[in-house]
């Protein structure tokens, strides 16, 4: 591989971790009670929210100095992230959800006096596991709604259909050192 080609792979990725952390998974359920992108989820436009979005205009900046070809790059990478994080919350929606419905309909039918003895018994030990068998899945829904969100964004860049934040506001933190 050439300098070139190899400085531009590197600026890629630069680039792709600097919008990543525009869309943190931790801060998705703020989002949706506090931005007002949000409160516009209704209706026919999806759109309208979205060109507003604080986090969308911040990666409009920062995707406005990069080349054709690199925000073709960013795309592709973001859509294949989106499909990686949709199957890989697929499979956890089937270990943490439908397997342990299955297996607790399964005992329930062949052992329910049993069943409900044990879970009485042991509840304070069952608790944590169906807290976490709850929570899993959703915090692995957020991170696959803020893959398609980064997608999104780029894809609003591209049609042209968002302002971008001024250089300062967007780059502030999340510039990258070259």
């Amino acid at each position: 591989m050439s300098d070139a080609a190899s400085t531009t792979v590197e600026e890629v990725q630069r680039l792709w971790r600097s919008l990543v952390k525009l869309f943190p998974t931790w801060s998705l359920p703020f989002d949706w009670v506090l931005s007002p992108s949000s409160w516009r989820m209704i209706g026919v436009d999806m759109i309208a929210g979205q060109v507003h979005d604080p986090r969308v205009r911040r990666a409009s900046a920062l995707l406005g100095g990069a080349t054709e070809e690199m925000v073709a790059s960013l795309s592709q990478m973001a859509r294949l992230n989106a499909e990686r994080a949709a199957n890989v919350f697929r499979a956890v929606a089937v270990c943490y959800v439908t397997l342990p419905i299955a297996l607790a309909a399964l005992l329930s039918e062949a052992a329910p006096g049993e069943l409900r003895a044990y879970v009485e018994a042991n509840v304070d030990a069952i608790a944590p596991w169906v807290v976490a068998l709850i929570v899993t899945p959703v915090i692995y829904f957020c991170g696959l709604w803020r893959a398609k969100q980064i997608a999104w964004a780029i894809d609003l860049h591209c049609a042209g259909g968002v302002a971008p934040a001024c250089p300062e506001e967007a780059l502030g933190r999340f510039a990258t050192r070259r």
